[in-house]
């Protein structure tokens, strides 16, 4: 234990004097700042070994005196301020790794200080509510979104409404990611950033970007009713043209942007009842009854007279015909083929054979005024619809039954007359009820070209 003794003593005996190593640790670290930013190895090697002796000399010191441990203090300052000089390269690591010296002697471990944050403003305390708007915004975003793509998708897309999906998709998926996920938040960030936006604001900024993409939906998916009637539109010309496959997509079309239009859902259902289809006409005819919408009544009344198997459903076809001529906003066309439509409902009934021959002369002068005043306000419109001029068939049917009168068979072969000129036929039901009713020579008359179909079968019996 003296032995050890006596070699420290020795050695603290040996260490330069505490007012030389200051000097000299004041001397390297004015080297190694005028070197700075990049010193070299020597020199940083030099201050650590300087700042080595001056701890030798502290330790051999029995009391320093005040102002030299002071100077130590203001010089080791200095020195960790050029920590981030030291450490460049990793050569302060090098160092270590060679010398190996002792954990206590702190200066061989310096590392940069941590980067000072920038201190944000007041208002980031409140970027929870920015970041929680954000997110509600995205959820009815992603509801309009995926209302508008469901619409867009159920019978296929064509170019301006894959356009549509993607261009809300791409928006969704940008914020909604960027929202949600840390890597989409950090893409965000990236983005910002280089649009020199402050960090204060990016909560902001990507609140004011999850309300136009919200804005953006929303505008999409209410203008799905003026597609439908872009479609709607389409689809009328297509039938005008006899296009009946063309037409009938597009008014799928048009019912998949704006559902509840019962206009859309009549054209449809009278694609499908000139084609014969009666369940699916009917199908798209029931929606508009509760809307009061005149022509799903006249749809179902047809659908229903042409599928009658009893005098119940004659009377439930007759029915449909007079709730929808009790409707005020009943146009000229519609009023005079539920004229017409009406007056064939009675005349059917007129054939019942359980009925008393003063039942029939009433259900028949009925039918007959009803087809008149179909004739009559026909004559009045500026411009026919399909369908028009079948009320002078029907009441050249009605007036023909009465085989006993010369004068009745007269009328009803000018009426004959006036229906191969005026008749427009838009089923084969219709058509079909001129066949079997009207002379042969008036029927090879009879314009066909607003029937059309999609089944060669029902063309070839549409040919006289």
């Amino acid at each position: 234990m003296t032995n050890e003794n006596n070699e420290n003593n020795a050695d603290r005996a040996d260490a330069p004097d505490l007012p030389s190593a200051i000097a000299y640790y004041e001397q390297a670290l004015t080297a190694l700042a005028a070197a700075k930013p990049a010193p070299s190895l020597a020199q940083i090697l030099a201050v650590l070994t300087a700042r080595d002796t001056v701890e030798d000399s502290l330790q051999a010191t029995s009391q320093a005196p005040a102002d030299l441990l002071a100077r130590v203090i203001e010089l080791d300052e200095k020195l960790q301020s050029f920590a981030d000089a030291i450490s460049v390269n990793n050569q302060l690591a090098r160092c270590r790794q060679s010398l190996n010296p002792p954990k206590t002697a702190w200066w061989w471990f310096l590392s940069p200080p941590a980067p000072r944050l920038p201190k944000l403003p007041k208002w980031t305390s409140f970027d929870w509510l920015w970041n929680g708007l954000t997110v509600v915004s995205l959820v009815f975003a992603t509801t309009f979104a995926t209302n508008t793509i469901n619409a867009f998708s159920r019978d296929g897309m064509d170019l301006l409404q894959i356009f549509g999906t993607i261009s809300q998709g791409a928006g969704l998926v940008l914020v909604s990611g960027g929202a949600l996920t840390n890597k989409g938040r950090r893409t965000i960030k990236n983005i910002l950033r280089s649009l020199n936006i402050p960090p204060a604001l990016h909560s902001e900024t990507t609140f004011v970007f999850s309300i136009v993409v919200l804005l953006a939906t929303y505008i999409v998916n209410q203008a799905l009713p003026g597609l439908g009637n872009f479609y709607y539109q389409q689809g009328n010309q297509f039938y005008n043209q006899g296009e009946l496959l063309l037409a009938r997509r597009s008014y799928q079309e048009a019912l998949n942007f704006d559902p509840k239009n019962s206009q859309i859902s009549v054209a449809l259902g009278n694609i499908h009842e000139t084609l014969q289809h009666y369940d699916k006409a009917a199908n798209h005819y029931q929606p508009g009854l509760f809307e009061g919408n005149p022509a799903s009544f006249n749809g179902v009344g047809r659908t229903t007279l042409r599928q009658a198997q009893s005098k119940e459903d004659l009377f439930q076809a007759e029915t449909y015909f007079r709730l929808a001529l009790s409707e005020p906003s009943v146009d000229g066309n519609l009023k005079a083929e539920l004229h017409t439509n009406l007056g064939l409902a009675l005349l059917k009934q007129a054939k019942d054979l359980e009925l008393n021959a003063e039942k029939v002369q009433r259900l028949r002068q009925d039918a007959e005024q009803n087809f008149r005043k179909a004739i009559r306000l026909e004559k009045t419109l500026p411009q026919l619809a399909p369908g028009a001029g079948m009320a002078y068939c029907y009441l050249a049917s009605l007036l023909q039954q009465d085989a006993t009168n010369p004068e009745m068979q007269k009328q009803a072969m000018q009426q004959w007359q006036l229906c191969a000129d005026n008749a427009l036929p838009t089923t084969v039901s219709q058509y079909q009820d001129i066949i079997t009713e009207g002379p042969p020579q008036i029927v090879g008359k009879v314009s066909t070209r607003s029937i059309v179909s999609e089944d060669p079968t029902v063309m070839q019996r549409q040919q006289p």
